[in-house]
């Protein structure tokens, strides 16, 4: 514990209206509730991590909506140095934070969109990194797309194989070639709604439906598996993310106890037959697991939970009055960062607390993202890049409301969409 000294002169007394600023300034703090903030150290465990080979995504900055088929949200190309927006673009629509090509394109959906004429129209765009919007391609695709399927709540893939996989919520799951062709759709029993698409070492793809369906898709195409989830549960249908051997899969199921919805870790193999589960405690929302290199997950629901492969809990961490809502990320040293509140935490890999802030007047917003040089990236009421020691570095006002997430593409810059401004839905670039 530190001890205030306070240096006199011989001849000066201390002011008592010193003496009354510090009486005051610890009331204060007793009354406002802050948990007192344990000293910040940097004596942290290490367990380096890199990004696991998976030869069936695009090998590019951003392929998927969390960088990975595990979900970490961290990339292998450095992010924004001085955070200034360098330009938006109207693309139409609300639209998510972008995949990055293997041209260095950006391509994406919008959630909403519309025609010139006011009509519904779903899209894929292709947008170039100096912001010039190159295309926008029609993915009501006949004969068993109604027109109007203006809506999807995926956010895409790109597969090493140079296919644009998105779901709809006509149904249909769709590969697209990157000039706009249709290589082949399939048409799921509802809604396709995974924010989080996946794909395995094989090329088969994943994803939910909105009648909580877990669906399991060959490459080109047909129809591998589809189950409900075990015992009378129900899939919470935000996405899947894979053991670094791929052989694993982890989703959340839950279920009503008692009137109360209880949320459940669940561990399968990849014909969906169910390896594990353990218990999360009260569902107030899901964030997609993170699974780093040595096949810990990384889960929230009242609390922050790091499971082993085996289910096996290692340790858990509370946020009293305040919940995990967006997804973690995990830097290449293998350090945690978690948003609860308006609070940005950083554990080291055994759960010890390595500092903790306050960021801005509003939480997170989007998911957690990290870049090459470890610096985290949290949107709240402004983007804030933070270094790995808790030093905020720069932030910027985006004047807009954000949407799905961030991505980091090449020239460190970053890209985020919008669901509106005060200018219309964009696509935003920082650099």
């Amino acid at each position: 514990m530190s001890t205030l000294n306070v240096m006199k002169h011989p001849f000066q007394p201390v002011s008592a209206v010193f003496i009354l600023a510090l009486a005051f300034g610890a009331i204060g703090s007793c009354q406002s509730g802050t948990p007192p903030e344990p000293p910040n150290y940097y004596d942290w465990t290490t367990r380096p991590q890199q990004t696991i080979p998976w030869p069936t995504l695009a090998d590019t900055p951003w392929p998927v909506f969390r960088a990975d088929a595990q979900a970490t949200g961290r990339s292998r190309w450095p992010g924004p140095q001085n955070g200034y927006v360098a330009w938006r673009r109207f693309v139409g629509g609300r639209v998510g934070g972008p995949l990055i090509g293997p041209d260095s394109a950006l391509y994406g959906t919008n959630s909403y969109g519309y025609d010139e004429q006011g009509g519904p129209f779903l899209f894929m765009y292709r947008v170039l990194p100096n912001g010039t919007l190159q295309s926008k391609i029609s993915l009501n695709f006949p004969p068993n797309s109604p027109i109007g399927s203006s809506h999807t709540e995926c956010q895409p893939l790109l597969g090493a194989d140079g296919a644009f996989y998105i779901g709809s919520n006509n149904g249909n799951f769709y590969a697209v070639e990157l000039d706009g062709r249709l290589r082949w759709q399939y048409r799921a029993e509802s809604a396709v709604c995974s924010q989080q698409l996946n794909i395995d070492l094989e090329g088969n793809l994943y994803f939910f439906d909105r009648d909580k369906r877990l669906y399991c898709l060959s490459p080109d195409g047909n129809i591998r598996w589809r189950i409900l989830a075990p015992d009378g549960m129900e899939f919470v249908p935000r996405g899947v993310a894979f053991s670094p051997d791929g052989e694993t899969l982890y989703a959340y199921v839950r279920k009503q106890v008692e009137g109360e919805w209880r949320l459940w870790l669940l561990a399968m193999n990849r014909n969906g037959e169910r390896s594990w589960q353990v218990e999360l405690g009260r569902f107030h929302s899901a964030v997609i697991p993170v699974v780093d290199n040595a096949g810990r997950i990384y889960s929230a629901a009242t609390e922050f939970y790091v499971h082993a492969p085996s289910g096996k809990l290692l340790w858990k961490r509370t946020f009293p009055g305040a919940k995990v809502g967006i997804e973690p990320t995990i830097d290449h040293n293998g350090q945690i960062y978690v948003n609860a509140g308006n609070w940005l935490y950083s554990y080291d890999y055994e759960g010890q607390r390595r500092w903790r802030i306050y960021l801005g007047s509003s939480p997170a917003s989007q998911p957690l993202i990290c870049d090459a040089n470890n610096v985290i990236y949290y949107m709240g009421d402004a983007l804030y890049a933070v270094s790995d020691r808790g030093i905020v570095l720069w932030s910027v006002k985006l004047d807009a409301a954000p949407f799905g997430t961030a991505t980091i593409g090449y020239h460190r810059m970053l890209f985020t969409g919008t669901m509106f401004t005060t200018e219309g839905q964009q696509l935003i670039a920082v650099k």
